[in-house]
């Protein structure tokens, strides 16, 4: 078990909730507000988005002399400063939702840790990356790391040196497809993933609706991560992943069901 800000996540407890804005909301502060508000409104647990520091993640460069600038503008138009993350840690709090972020460098997790967030996600592609996970686990916060795109050694070696450097984290099961189909799921790795790690283990799903969100919550998942939108005709590259307000209230009142402690 782990605890996120008093909430218990693990076997026996309501399935942690988390609302993947992620870069959805691109650097638009207004905009990002009224994502934390209607995540709130529709019963989210956290509310997450993404810590980039183009600079720290890439050389512009170098990116350029091989023809992938475009990437490195993408990242920097969605970065958020240090004030920034504070006003919208600030107004999660005010909407009584948990503010998370995933970073993607180590000058990220001290940002991150400046503000104090409760827990640090670690997505697929950084899961190997031994520098940034010693870097956030010295933090003391729990670490949320998610497994896509990696094989079951690579997860096992990744738990054992978490073991060593993490006071506690939590896996999620994780398919790095957009989108998702339900042919690429095998929710049995739910299982396997906590009898390997003895840890919590949750599900960030990226297909369409919230159909194997909850078939997940029924094999065991502890935390679903979702990507979330206000409005899928919204610009940007997430969007058609996304669940809207109404899907994301339905996925956390059928979440309810699954608390073993009411």
């Amino acid at each position: 078990m782990i605890e996120i800000e008093g909430t218990k996540i693990g076997t026996g407890h309501r399935p942690y909730i988390i609302a993947e804005v992620g870069i959805n909301a691109r650097n638009d502060l207004t905009l990002a507000k009224r994502f934390i508000e209607v995540a709130a409104d529709a019963g989210a647990d956290a509310v997450k988005f993404q810590t980039h520091i183009a600079d720290a993640e890439m050389v512009e460069s170098e990116m350029r002399s091989i023809d992938a600038g475009e990437v490195y503008d993408t990242v920097a138009d969605c970065e958020w400063s240090l004030d920034e993350h504070r006003e919208l840690q600030s107004h999660a709090d005010m909407h009584d939702v948990t503010f998370l972020s995933t970073p993607f460098s180590t000058e990220a997790v001290d940002l991150l840790d400046e503000i104090d967030v409760p827990a640090i996600k670690i997505g697929s592609g950084e899961m190997n990356n031994r520098h940034l996970l010693e870097h956030a686990a010295s933090t003391g916060k729990p670490l949320l790391v998610s497994t896509g795109m990696n094989t079951l050694d690579e997860i096992e070696a990744t738990c054992d040196f978490l073991d060593d450097v993490a006071s506690e984290y939590a896996l999620f099961y994780c398919v790095s497809a957009y989108p998702t189909t339900a042919a690429d799921f095998d929710f049995k790795t739910i299982e396997t993933l906590e009898e390997m790690a003895d840890v919590p283990v949750g599900f960030s799903d990226h297909s369409t609706g919230v159909e194997a969100a909850k078939v997940a919550i029924g094999n065991g998942a502890a935390l679903i991560e979702k990507h979330f939108t206000i409005d899928r005709r919204l610009p940007g590259p997430d969007q058609a992943v996304s669940i809207e307000p109404d899907d994301l209230a339905n996925l956390t009142e059928f979440a309810t069901l699954y608390d073993e402690t009411s």
